[in-house]
Order: structure tokens, then sequence, then C-alpha cells
């Protein structure tokens, strides 16, 4: 059966564009970045919707939407992609910071995946291993050469604890986190999930992603996820039905 839904195209062609105008400049920033990183012999890993476009949305800038771009870099190559990034006229926010911006495009640079050096509990509740992401991740493309992408499971992971840390506030991220679990082996996602204690993290993602989306998800997977108690299963109603749930998210990463 076909319905006619006659719907107004025209709001949908506009945002894309606005998109991916957007995201084009950012692109080329990037790409202009990566020489400077061959140049000086550094790399970085591209986090969260950078990689996306390539690793879920198949190459299509317009797709996904991005404010800024998040790169993991290593601690010894800090100050130089610092110094890159001020040669290319970039300013920190503050002088500690490591969000630098130049007016029309900008770079949040990371050391660690979740944030510990800033917020030390986060430590003492996740164990991903700067070491093991780093010997997991793999080339994004050959044009964006020497960037790196973690692995499916380490990706799909962070995206996660971050999504949690904002209290899922966002429906894009569902959307990122429902097309890469189609790309995961979920036996290996549990593992990866219990060794770097986000286990229960990712029991909250895939709770949501099968009331918000219909994800399937083996039972397999569900057997090894740990129980949810009430409290939980009412923040997660709520995550689900879109009602705003302040800033619980980030008590919960904490």
């Amino acid at each position: 059966r076909t319905y006619d839904l006659a719907l107004p195209l025209e709001p949908f062609t506009e945002a894309l564009h606005r998109v991916l105008a957007n995201n084009m400049a950012l692109l080329v920033e990037l790409s202009a970045l990566c020489e400077e990183f061959q140049r000086h012999g550094v790399q970085a890993i591209l986090l969260k919707g950078g990689a996306l476009i390539e690793t879920v949305y198949r190459g299509h800038p317009g797709l996904r939407p991005m404010c800024d771009l998040d790169l993991l870099v290593k601690d010894a190559d800090l100050s130089t992609i610092k110094e890159i990034l001020r040669k290319r006229g970039y300013r920190p926010s503050s002088p500690s910071s490591t969000f630098f911006d130049n007016g029309w495009a900008a770079f949040d640079l990371h050391t660690d995946l979740i944030g510990s050096s800033r917020i030390r509990r986060r430590a003492l509740a996740f164990r991903f291993t700067t070491e093991a992401l780093w010997k997991e991740a793999s080339p994004l493309v050959p044009r964006y050469l020497p960037l790196l992408v973690l692995s499916h499971p380490d990706q799909f992971l962070h995206l996660v604890v971050h999504a949690l840390k904002h209290s899922f506030s966002r429906l894009i991220w569902f959307a990122d986190l429902g097309m890469l679990f189609q790309l995961v082996k979920g036996e290996e996602l549990v593992h990866r999930a219990g060794a770097s204690g986000a286990l229960r993290p990712l029991a909250y993602a895939l709770f949501v992603l099968q009331r918000l989306m219909g994800v399937k998800v083996s039972q397999e997977v569900l057997a090894r996820l740990p129980r949810l108690n009430w409290c939980e299963q009412r923040f997660l109603n709520a995550v689900a039905s879109r009602r705003p749930v302040g800033v619980l998210g980030e008590v919960m990463v904490a």
C-alpha cells in the first residue's frame, strides 16, 4: 500500500544545503591541517561527527551536522598541534584551553577519550586505555592521511559515554548509534564495554535504541547486560519519550 504524504521537501533541501556548506568549510580546513600534520610527523584520531561522516554516512558531508571537529592527539604531539593551529590563525578559547577557533572553523583537541584529565572522577569509572585505542585505530581515508579513526566498538562506546554525559539530549546521537550498531559485533561490543567500564552506559544506549528506533539487539547480547533498576528505567523512558531530564546524565557519568 502506498500513501501520498505530500511532504514539503524545500525545508529539508535547504537544511541539507546549509549543513553541506558548513561541513565542507570544516573539511577543507581539516584537509589543509592534515598536510601540516604530515609535514610535522604527527597523527590524530578523528572523533564524533567528523569520523562518522566517513564510517556511517558513506562520505556524504551533508547528512551529519557538525559544529566543530574533535581530534584525539598524543600528549607528546599536543604542543606541536597547538602551534600548527596558531600559525593557521586559530586561537584557544582561554590560555589553558584546547579548543581552538578562527571565527568560522573550530577544533577541539583531546588527549584522552572521556575528559578524565579535566574531571578526575571519570578515570575511576571508565578504563579507556589510550595506548589500546591507538593500537586498534585504523587510517580514515587516503585524502585525510595521517588521520585515524577508532575501531567500531571503541567508536560506539565513546559515542555512548559522550551522549550519556549530555543526558542523551540530541536525537542525532541516536541516529549515529543506530547506524553504527549495524557495523559492530554485539559480543565484541559487550566484551569491550566490560573491559572499559562502560557496560552500564551501553545498556542505557541499547535500551533507548530499541524503544526509540526499533534497533534489534540479540538475546545473547541482552543477557550479558546489567539489569537496570527502577530509577534508571524511568530516566531512560524519559529519554526515549524525548522528555527533558536535566543534567542526570552528567551525574551518572561523573
